[in-house]
């Protein structure tokens, strides 16, 4: 083995592992986040490309460093498609699981669409 060894850490005044740390971050944000599979694997590659002037005394390197993730998890809901009085389309989320039903909330009587249709009077009582 060489006497002369490279560091990572130093390459490029510390770029190289200034990325790492971006990315290694990265994967340890979506590895705590509960939207994402708990077991997916995460990957970090780091690569460094060389290329070398003719005379093969001077190389140029270029460094990248690349997280995959793994994605969130799809989400399901249901909208309610139609037009409004003025003829637009429109689509709102339907919150009630029934079309026309309405729903109690803590506060409030709501539509099927989660819009307030009735606000409780808060008792003043303690």
């Amino acid at each position: 083995m060489s006497e002369y060894q490279m560091k990572l850490s130093e390459i490029a005044d510390g770029a190289l592992q200034e990325q790492f740390d971006v990315e290694h971050q990265r994967v340890v944000d979506n590895m705590f986040d509960r939207n994402t599979k708990a077991k997916a694997k995460r990957k970090i590659t780091i690569e460094l490309e060389y290329v070398p002037n003719e005379q093969r005394e001077l190389a140029n390197m270029t460094l990248n460093v690349k997280s995959k993730l793994a994605p969130a998890d799809s989400v399901p809901t249901s909208l309610m498609i139609g037009a409004d009085g003025n003829g637009q389309v429109v689509g709102k989320e339907l919150r009630s699981g029934i079309r026309g039903q309405t729903y109690f909330e803590e506060d409030s009587v709501k539509q099927d669409d989660g819009e307030k249709i009735y606000e409780f009077k808060k008792s003043t009582e303690k």
